[in-house]
């Protein structure tokens, strides 16, 4: 009887001994790592960047398509490859100060454009243009710098329409007008208007807020001579150049 209260008393040590075993080797629940809090956040922070890239570079491949369609269209006779080495011989698109242009706008008034002197609340040797027709009531503004020919109206804005340097592929966004995306597409072009033929023209593509297409044709020494809508429809036409 004595041997089997001692086996029994052993075992009940051995019990013991485990469960508190047991209940040392039981950890505690760790609080959760700050530090791994984040790791998701950061991936959709990476996801969100991606899709913000993605939309910055939206135009540009809008642009590029269009670039491209319109390229095909003209049938012009340059490869993509040829046109994008083209580069244009240094020239100022300004108008000519002691000139008159008549012109025809998108509304199919005829105006006849005339310098009128400085104006002094823009950039410097920013020129003033008023209509002969409507006279004091219809000012415009025209001036450059090394990053581009601008045109404005008065106590207002004024606007980038062609970026320098002339060359293929140079690029601009004005935020000022609808959000333009506008591109050189094509230099040192021959192109004939009602007001004559030019030499040099330069051609923009310009997308207004990612959506509508138009096209433009500069030269040097009178600024834009025609420009044509997304259907196609002529919306400015240089007429006449008065000396």
């Amino acid at each position: 009887m004595k041997k089997v209260c001692i086996l029994f008393g052993f075992i009940f040590i051995l019990i013991g001994c485990n469960q508190e075993q047991a209940l040392i080797e039981v950890d505690p629940v760790e609080s959760k790592d700050v530090d791994d809090i984040p790791f998701a956040t950061f991936i959709n922070d990476e996801k969100s960047d991606a899709k913000e890239d993605k939309k910055e570079e939206s135009n540009a491949v809008k642009l590029e398509e269009k670039r491209i369609t319109t390229a095909k269209e003209k049938n012009s006779g340059h490869d993509d490859k040829h046109i994008k080495e083209k580069k244009s011989e240094t020239h100022s698109y300004m108008r000519d100060i002691n000139k008159r242009y008549k012109i025809k706008n998108y509304e199919g008034d005829i105006h006849t454009l005339k310098y009128t002197g400085k104006y002094e609340h823009s950039p410097n040797d920013t020129n003033l243009w008023v209509s002969e027709e409507i006279g004091e009531t219809s000012h415009s503004t025209m001036h450059e710098d090394e990053d581009g020919l601008y045109e404005g109206v008065i106590e207002s804005e004024y606007w980038m329409v062609l970026p320098y340097p002339i060359e293929v592929g140079i690029t601009y966004e004005e935020y000022m007008l609808n959000n333009v995306y506008m591109e050189i597409t094509d230099v040192g072009l021959t192109k004939q208007v009602t007001a004559g033929t030019f030499e040099n023209v330069v051609e923009v593509t310009s997308i207004y807020s990612g959506e509508d297409t138009y096209i433009s044709y500069f030269a040097p020494n009178v600024g834009t001579i025609y420009t044509i809508d997304p259907d196609g429809e002529v919306v400015f036409e240089l007429l006449e150049i008065i000396p």
